[in-house]
Parts: structure tokens; sequence; C-alpha cells
């Protein structure tokens, strides 16, 4: 490891801009979660904690957006066969379940990755 932190946060925030041209809805996008919240460990790691903070709220924000997106998935197939895309979404919705509080201890403690 070069531990070039400042560099990883500029590629990072680099990283973030070209997904936010590439995905289909970047409010509900795992893969731009999982760099909001690279981009956050590489801040604290640069000692830039409040924008790690900053960064893993968005990552919080975005599996907060697709989970309420997951739901309503699953609960339009109330009452039915339940299909393969509703399998997986629950399945969705556990992992989200299992990040977001990870995530938030990260918000309270930044320096304690």
């Amino acid at each position: 490891m070069t531990e070039q932190y400042s560099q990883s946060v500029e590629d990072f925030t680099g990283s973030l801009d070209i997904l936010k041209t590439c995905v289909a809805d970047v409010a509900t996008d795992r893969s731009m979660a999982e760099t909001h919240y690279h981009t956050g460990v590489a801040c604290v790691y640069a000692s830039r904690y409040d924008d790690g903070v900053d960064q893993f709220r968005a990552a919080i924000s975005i599996l907060e957006a697709k989970d309420a997106a997951l739901k309503v998935t699953v609960a339009a197939a109330e009452g039915q066969d339940e299909t393969d895309e509703v399998t997986a979404a629950r399945s969705e919705m556990n992992d989200i379940a299992e990040l977001i509080p990870e995530i938030r201890l990260k918000v309270r403690r930044p320096v304690c990755l």
C-alpha cells in the first residue's frame, strides 16, 4: 500500500462522475452507493473526516432509496406467486438492512474503520 489516500479520494471522485453518466438511476444504484462508501473510506484515511462522513451519508441515502424501491416491487407482488424478481428484491433488501447500520457506525465514528 502506498498510502496515497488523497489520490485515492480523487480517483474515487472521478469514478463517481463517470458513474453518474452511466447508470440508469443515480438515486438508487448500488454501484453509486458502493463508490460513495469507498470514497468515504479514502477520505477518512486522508484525514478528511467531514468529507468522509458526507460520502458515507450519500451511500446511506442511496441504499435507503434502493430499499424503498425494492419494497414497492415486493408490495406490488403481494398475494401472487413469488417470482425470481421478488425473491431477488427480498434478498437485496436483507443485504441493505445489514449494510446501512454498518455504514451509520462509520458516520458516528469515522476514525474507527
